[in-house]
């Protein structure tokens, strides 16, 4: 049995043996059996992925209802206030800033499928409360408690991804994870602009009793937390289940045998901050997921029906709305196709100068605007913007900042170095919405589009200067390079 005190909270990376590498690349038909189970359970627990994704865009039409002073279609019975508009939309992140702080504790006591299965209780209550809520109050508290399941669920479900997927197939797996964000924020995108908001948020209960349902009665708990708990036999069944053989007994004994390895490592939280090269390390973490952040994905597309009314297109805003979230998902499904070919910087960098681009963009358009200029016959340009910078932002800054969570710390301290990050970055998304509205009702969209740029500018020169390739790079050669 592993030892007790193993840190749960670390995803455990096996290797595969040198036979069962060769048999794979040599096309052995043992190797390349159906491995159906394994996708379906990655399908499945991402529906509570897409469903804490949708309550990014259900404020972008909720909140053009309840600041409407047409009473039919506004709950609270008077307009909301753009105060009240920016903290109903900024305790989501706040909350998520909380959720990563109690993830861990939750994941060692009750496992990774009852806590998945235990916040999801309270995201549906909060959900039903907010369909007959007529109280701004209940939006607050309802939006924070929501917040917490959304980054306790950004803490454990990778984990759980990454632990019941194989060497050859986890790079597709965990990107389900980005797939599923972005096709639950173009859901609310969808049906948001043509429904009250009591039924789209019924509609928004669907996916997570989905979720309840069939990842209760038939997706299992990871096999690396039942060797952790000494239920051997039992991650033998889930083992030979996900992998559609009977064959596991060795892979079953590398879990057991990285869990005992863990187990000797004796670094710990403090330890990001002692030793330079875990200093290094978190620093370039903390810095690429904030930079998710500052690039203005959270309040654009929290305001996104807002900042499109605002353009004077002609175009549709429930068109524009729509196809700014399919760009989303036609982004993310690209870069899981790109990523191992053109490495995490290059796409970084690449990402960066797109939205560079477009925020530079929308900034000389909305102070033209703005300035009272006649912009008419170029009001299709900000929504163009708006598109590339969707676009843009999915090839490369939206998932690579994870993919370089996931290789930038050792074992023992990938948790600890995670849950920080993770933090900042709820924390910096938090501060960005309620700010964004806030100098959009005061001082118009060029400051805001001008804020960003700025900020953009500072993350491409963090990564050209700071962001190392990691491309191809077992974890011995990350932690050469982080040393020098």
């Amino acid at each position: 049995m592993a030892d007790e005190h193993t840190r749960l909270t670390e995803p455990v990376y096996r290797s595969l043996s040198i036979d069962r590498r060769d048999n794979l690349k040599n096309g052995n038909s043992q190797e390349k059996r159906s491995r159906w189970f394994l996708y379906m359970s990655a399908i499945v627990v991402n529906l509570l992925s897409f469903t804490v994704a949708s309550g990014f865009s259900w404020t972008s039409s909720a909140l053009q209802k309840i600041s409407s002073d047409d009473m039919s279609i506004n709950p609270l019975g008077k307009p909301a206030t753009p105060t009240q508009e920016s903290w109903v939309a900024s305790l989501y992140p706040l909350g998520a800033a909380v959720g990563p702080l109690i993830a861990g504790k939750l994941c060692d006591t009750l496992g990774r499928k009852k806590t998945m299965l235990a916040i999801a209780v309270p995201k549906l209550i909060c959900l039903v409360a907010v369909c007959f809520a007529n109280d701004v109050r209940i939006y607050y508290a309802a939006r924070f408690i929501m917040g917490m399941v959304l980054g306790t669920s950004f803490a454990i479900l990778p984990l759980y991804l990454a632990e019941i997927s194989e060497i050859h197939n986890r790079g597709t797996i965990s990107s389900i994870f980005s797939v599923a964000l972005n096709c639950g924020i173009l859901y609310c995108l969808l049906i948001g602009p043509l429904c009250s908001i009591k039924l789209l948020t019924l509609l928004c209960t669907v996916p997570l009793i989905m979720f309840i349902f069939i990842f209760g009665l038939f997706i299992p708990e990871s096999p690396v937390f039942l060797v952790a708990v000494g239920k051997h036999k039992e991650a033998l069944k889930v083992l030979q289940r996900l992998r559609n053989t009977d064959d596991v007994k060795e892979e079953l004994q590398e879990i057991t045998k990285s869990l005992e390895l863990h187990a000797a490592e004796k670094k710990g939280v403090l330890d990001l901050f002692r030793d330079k090269h875990l200093r290094k390390a978190l620093i370039i973490v903390v810095g690429l997921v904030n930079a998710l952040q500052v690039a203005g994905i959270n309040p654009i597309v929290a305001f996104l029906e807002a900042i499109v009314r605002a353009t004077g297109s002609n175009m549709s805003v429930y068109l524009t709305t729509n196809v700014t979230g399919l760009l989303q998902v036609i982004g993310t499904v690209i870069t899981v196709f790109i990523a191992e070919k053109f490495g995490r910087k290059t796409l970084l960098i690449f990402s960066s100068v797109g939205i560079l681009m477009s925020h530079i963009t929308l900034t000389i358009y909305f102070f033209l605007n703005e300035s009272h200029y006649n912009v008419e016959n170029i009001s299709w340009l900000p929504v163009a913007s708006l598109f590339f910078y969707m676009l843009m932002f999915n090839l490369g800054i939206s998932a690579m900042p994870f993919a370089v969570m996931g290789e930038m710390f050792i074992h023992s301290v990938k948790a600890s170095g995670a849950s920080i990050a993770t933090f900042t970055s709820f924390v910096t998304s938090f501060v960005l919405t309620l700010a964004f509205r806030l100098v959009f009702s005061q001082y118009g969209l060029s400051y805001c589009f001008s804020g960003l740029t700025v900020f953009i500018i500072l993350v491409l020169l963090f990564v050209y200067f700071v962001v190392p390739e990691t491309k191809g790079k077992s974890e011995a050669e990350i932690q050469q390079l982080l040393r020098k």
